[in-house]
């Protein structure tokens, strides 16, 4: 296992990488992830075919290419009604 790169080394990195794959359409995203003793970049791919457009490195910090398929936002559920008015005093008095 390649040791990990220290804090303020991948949060560079990841800048770099971010911009460098900003207009590739299959990459999903860019993040930072625990590795041994430090840290690694992580890269969210669409599939195989984008694979080889991620370097194994930047800078010295490992990447690792994980092929998660197309990402999509969820909405979250609607929060639970909260107590208002007289309901709230009932509500703090128990």
């Amino acid at each position: 296992m390649t040791p990990g790169a220290g804090l303020a080394a991948a949060r560079a990195a990841k800048e770099r990488l971010r911009a460098r794959l900003a207009d590739d359409d299959g990459v999903c995203g860019v993040g930072l992830a625990r590795c041994g003793d430090g840290y690694e970049l992580q890269v969210a791919v669409t599939g195989d075919d984008v694979r080889a457009a991620v370097p194994p490195a930047v800078d010295g910090v490992p990447v690792r290419v994980r092929v998660t398929g197309a990402l999509h936002a969820q909405a979250l559920p609607p929060p639970a009604p909260r107590p208002h008015g007289a309901e709230l005093l009932r509500h703090r008095r128990r």
